[in-house]
This record gives C-alpha cells, structure tokens and sequence, in this order.
C-alpha cells in the first residue's frame, strides 16, 4: 500500500521466470484499487420531512458515496455526496421499511455496497392513529 496519498494503491514489479536467460526487473509500477466497503452506516429518521439522514465511517480513496434506500416493494431511491459521510435521502414512502447501504466510488471503480442498515426511530417519537 503506497502511504503517500489516500488512495490504495498496490506496487506491482514484474520479472520473467521462463526463461534460462535472466531478466532484468521493470520500473515499479502503482495500480490504483476501489475503494473499501463503507462501515460503521447509521440512520436517523426525521418523521417530518419522510427523509433519513445517513453517516458512516470515512473510506480512504472515495471521491464520493452513493446511499441508496430500498423497500420491500422494491422502491428506490438514493442521494449522492462528495467526501461528505453525511447524505440525507429524501422521497421516502411513510410507514414503508427500508434498507440502507452505501457505496464508495473513485475515478477507477466502487466499492461493493456496505452491509444493509435500518435507520433508527428517535426515542420520544410515537405514533398515534386517530380515532374515528
């Protein structure tokens, strides 16, 4: 791993071992890799405005992070952030459950989608149903 930028990188030297002759090794080379799953993905519910707010733990190497929101109906929906660990998804359907994941993304490739979350509902939240 190349500990002068962000990004993972691997050092790659190449040597031939076919022939009898010896070969004389090439230049290192740095190939850059995708960048790790995002971990640590929390969500808090905001009632209100039917959005999710989501964080998560910085990737080293992401440019940017994709969340997406997925419900038992297959509904979809997702926001897109820079570096932020911060993304509010908003649109979201009122007493639907969804699941959480997030995407790392650099200029090579993305990371494979962290592990599903479920946002959490705020303590002193309740819900009433009216009578009739």
């Amino acid at each position: 791993m190349d500990q002068t930028t962000t990004q993972p990188r691997c050092r790659l030297t190449l040597a031939s071992h076919k022939c009898a002759c010896p070969t004389r090794l090439n230049a290192a080379s740095l190939l850059s890799t995708s960048p790790c799953q995002p971990q640590g993905i929390k969500g808090n519910l905001d009632c209100v405005t039917n959005s999710v707010f989501v964080l998560w733990d910085a990737t080293p190497g992401a440019d940017s992070y994709t969340v997406t929101a997925v419900d038992g109906e297959d509904y979809l929906t997702n926001c897109t952030t820079s570096t932020n660990t911060t993304c509010e998804v908003k649109g979201l359907a009122c007493g639907a459950l969804y699941n959480f994941s997030v995407t790392a993304k650099n200029m090579q490739c993305e990371s494979q989608p962290s592990a599903p979350a479920v946002p959490c509902m705020e303590p002193d939240v309740t819900s009433i149903t009216p009578s009739l």
